[in-house]
């Protein structure tokens, strides 16, 4: 009994020893999955709503993700890429989703403002034989419920369009959310996700 047990395991060593590497496309690859929306108390004791998109991610070469140290030239704090996750926020104009909003304050003067949420993606070792990356992506973005409906705030509709950038300044896909409805509360699920690993 105790020789079968060190054949069998020899033979799963061999086995899993003989698989090739898999390989991955170098350009990031996301896959939306979810949003859940909720209602939270923030650290200063604001009412936000509070969005968590969830999405999968995949980059061949394993440099997506951003290391602690990963701080000057064009990662610097001051740069457009010391980021690398980027969500939009859309909000719905006469049937149509635009990325800016204009609005017009108390003193007559005309606004065009984004709103964009850039986070980290933090750097992962590659696990084993296969030297990509792979991972359940989490942003969390939070708006405050009172700014719902202020004159910028005004978002009825809405929805989030986002895309990651690796080591290498590649570009991902670009995927977004459902339409978000205001007053909406729970999870919004892809119905039509693809996997892509």
């Amino acid at each position: 009994m105790k020789n079968l047990f060190f054949i069998s395991l020899a033979f799963i060593t061999l086995f899993f020893s003989c698989q090739k590497p898999e390989k991955y496309p170098n350009e990031p690859q996301i896959d939306y999955q979810k949003i859940v929306i909720s209602e939270i108390i923030d650290t200063l004791g604001t009412e936000v709503v509070s969005y968590d998109l969830i999405f999968n991610a995949l980059d061949g070469d394993s440099n997506l993700g951003l290391k602690q140290t990963d701080v000057t030239g064009i990662f610097s704090p001051d740069s457009f890429y010391h980021n690398n996750a980027f969500v939009t926020l859309y909000k719905k104009v006469d049937g149509e989703f635009v990325e800016g909003i204009t609005y017009t304050d108390n003193q007559g003067i005309v606004h065009t403002d984004t709103l964009t949420y850039s986070q980290r993606i933090p750097y992962t070792d590659p696990v084993g034989l296969n030297d990509y990356f792979k991972a359940e992506i989490k942003i969390n973005m939070q708006i405050e419920k009172i700014g719902l409906s202020n004159f910028f705030y005004d978002l009825d509709t809405i929805k989030f369009v986002f895309f990651v950038v690796d080591k290498d300044l590649n570009k991902s896909n670009i995927q977004e959310t459902q339409e978000i409805i205001r007053g909406f509360r729970g999870t919004l699920i892809d119905t039509d996700t693809v996997i892509i690993y």
